[in-house]
């Protein structure tokens, strides 16, 4: 068994390993946006992304979105679920639409 010492040594490095690429990349992103190489309008720099991000979590913008989104996705599912429905009775009642349905050519 490893020691405790040498298990947290461990796993502080592997951390280090996986968010190294993550930061890497955030800084060249943000390096790149503060020189003017990558358009704002493009591609906005982590730090403006971040403050917007602050800005709508603050005002409540992203919560109501949220929800929005889950709602069109759950109407969607539902709506999805209906039309799977009829068509399996269907298909199970009728032997046409049995054969639309499993059209296997």
């Amino acid at each position: 068994m490893k020691k405790p010492m040498k298990f947290i040594a461990d796993k502080i490095k592997y951390i280090a390993n996986v968010a190294a690429i993550p930061i890497i990349l955030l800084l060249i992103w943000q390096i790149l946006s503060s020189r003017g190489i990558l358009l704002n309008v493009i591609l906005p720099s982590p730090l403006n992304v971040g403050k917007a991000m602050y800005k709508i979590i603050v005002d409540g913008t992203l919560k109501i979105d949220i929800l929005t989104s889950l709602r069109r996705i759950a109407i969607g599912y539902f709506c999805r679920v209906i039309i799977a429905i009829i068509l399996g009775v269907g298909s199970g009642l009728n032997r046409i639409l049995t054969g639309f349905i499993n059209n296997n050519q």
